[in-house]
């Protein structure tokens, strides 16, 4: 009996981890029965599309869209002087300037896409292998790119709809000769060293060479960001269908919605309705990682080079000043931003070694500051002011090389040249000084002179103002005395 009992309990122990365990195989054969089910509805649902993300956005561009209302902001208004202003020579002597507040330019934080010509989510280039069927050949200020055509028939839209969005994202999900395109184009970004707007600007040339409409330009540019990891959106209203894009400073005269406490702003196209007062898009992310595009570089891109001069006049003599009509147009088309973005661009190297013939030489054996005096004079008399409102119809900022082209600067256009020039022939630090209806340049000079300035990190920056006819450094119009003004360190 108690033999009996011994042997029961033994085949009990032994069966509870044996029953156990085939219980615990059980609801794993019925859970990964119940998965593949799962996973097989969806890959059936989704069979056309490689990926999983694409599938899920898909779905989600064919149903949760809403209207949004649309914006548009004006820069703050910077009245100018209507005539440059002269030097009575009375300089300001020995105070220092405290400003009210500092704007500083932004650094890369990984947050944005293009920074400095180093993207976030193309490091590297790709590996890529162009399909063989025809190419086209697409011109980029001046530079020949060579990249697949399309086969695919050109949709064609009697209306819009986001069902006819979200069919273009799904032909261009399984259409490898697009995505052989963009990452073309990826790596020529890095050749060329593009920041953010730089690489809006090459999908739209590719665009417009892959498709006839501009929808579909619209849409390929779109899918193109989306796919490099930027965080861009499309709207549409009854005839267009409107590119916008998230940026890392604001944008002015542009229209834009928020979302998500992100502004979007429309990325212009020619022959786009001007006027709109709302806009169809569709609220959430595409499932990747997103980033701000970036309007900030401190190199300028490298594109084909097509020389011009300028001549102007100074001290008697005659100075050709070359420029680089292709970093022009391509400046031309750069939004109207902060002014943070416009001070840190160098000019070309063609005008840098113009400008050289003359200083070099004019500039030997100077002391610092008696080399700045010298630059300072030479914008304030070589370079004719007017305002923008008279030169361009708007206010409109200018990079350095943009000044040396056009035959005007206003008082924010002097100054970015002037930061440049003192850089690249003195190789001191500036930073600009902002009052608010005028702005100056503070240059760092390490031995005390006579005169006004900044001080900033304990460095003494003095005044520049390349709009004061006659002012030598260290000198502020009579008027800003007693003005706070802002800076802005980049």
């Amino acid at each position: 009996m108690k033999k009996n009992i011994y042997k029961s309990l033994f085949l009990f122990i032994i069966l509870i981890p044996v029953l156990s365990l085939a219980q615990e195989d059980k609801n794993k054969n019925d859970y990964q029965k119940s998965f593949d089910e799962f996973s097989n509805s969806i890959n059936q649902d989704f069979i056309s599309f490689k990926s999983k993300n694409d599938s899920v956005f898909y779905r989600f561009l064919e149903q949760s869209w809403s209207t949004f209302k649309l914006f548009k902001d004006t820069r703050p208004s910077l009245p100018k002087p209507i005539v440059q202003p002269v030097s009575d020579t009375a300089s300001i002597r020995n105070i220092e300037i405290t400003p009210v507040k500092r704007r500083t330019m932004l650094q890369d934080t990984g947050r944005q896409l293009i920074l400095n010509g180093k993207p976030a989510n193309f490091q590297t280039k790709a590996v890529v292998s162009i399909p063989e069927i025809p190419t086209t050949t697409i011109d980029f200020y001046g530079l020949s790119i060579e990249i697949p055509d399309q086969t695919e028939k050109e949709p064609e839209y009697s209306s819009i709809t986001n069902k006819d969005i979200a069919l273009f994202f799904k032909n261009a999900s399984n259409n490898d000769y697009l995505l052989a395109t963009i990452e073309l184009l990826q790596n020529k970004t890095l050749d060329t060293k593009l920041n953010g707007w730089g690489y809006i600007e090459l999908l739209k040339a590719a665009a417009s060479s892959l498709y006839k409409e501009i929808n579909n330009q619209v849409l390929f540019t779109w899918y193109a960001l989306l796919k490099s990891g930027y965080d861009a959106k499309v709207g549409y209203n009854n005839q267009d269908i409107i590119l916008l894009a998230a940026f890392d400073v604001p944008i002015y005269y542009t229209y834009y919605f928020e979302w998500d406490g992100k502004k979007y702003f429309q990325v212009p196209y020619t022959g786009q309705v001007s006027d709109m007062k709302s806009v169809s898009s569709y609220e959430g992310d595409y499932p990747n990682k997103q980033n701000i595009l970036s309007l900030h570089f401190n190199n300028p891109p490298v594109l084909a080079q097509k020389l011009a001069t300028r001549e102007i006049h100074y001290n008697n003599q005659s100075i050709n000043l070359s420029y680089d009509v292709n970093l022009v147009d391509y400046y031309s088309t750069y939004p109207e931003c902060e002014l943070t973005v416009y001070f840190p661009p160098p000019l070309s190297k063609q005008a840098i070694s113009s400008l050289g013939e003359f200083f070099d030489p004019t500039l030997k054996n100077k002391t610092d500051a008696e080399k700045v005096n010298i630059l300072l004079d030479f914008i304030q008399h070589a370079i004719d002011y007017e305002t923008d409102e008279k030169q361009f119809g708007n206010e409109n900022y200018l990079f350095a090389e943009e000044t040396i082209c056009y035959p005007y600067a206003d008082c924010e256009d002097r100054s970015i040249l002037l930061s440049q020039l003192v850089k690249e022939f003195v190789g001191l630090s500036t930073i600009a000084i902002v009052y608010p209806n005028h702005i100056s340049l503070g240059v760092n000079i390490e031995k005390d002179i006579d005169g006004a300035y900044v001080e900033y990190n304990s460095r003494k920056y003095y005044t520049a103002d390349p709009t004061y006819i006659g002012a030598k450094l260290g000198m502020v119009m009579p008027e800003f005395v007693n003005t706070k003004p802002e800076i802005i360190i980049y």
